[in-house]
């Protein structure tokens, strides 16, 4: 029987419980690379979910960041801003 794979592009299902293992190291905001790693996605799909408005983040000059309060609403569920 073969596993079930996500469709390409498409961010999965998260538990509650990966909100907790977020680094706990200060940063406001982490790279779309860094936040692609923290979901457990290449970076081609977070940041194409960046595009799409499906990640939430911010550009900054040309650099594109997730602010980390809007992960964490992300990732809870709820309307990040």
């Amino acid at each position: 029987m073969a596993a079930a794979i996500s469709p390409p592009n498409q961010i999965p299902a998260l538990d509650l419980n990966t909100i907790s293992s977020l680094p706990q190291d200060g940063r406001l905001a982490y790279s779309v690379e860094e936040a692609a790693a923290l979901l457990g996605i290449s970076r081609t799909s977070a940041y194409l979910a960046a595009q799409r408005g499906e990640l939430p983040s911010r550009m900054i000059g040309r650099r594109r960041v997730v602010p980390r309060v809007s992960l964490e609403r992300f990732l809870s569920g709820e309307n990040a801003a």
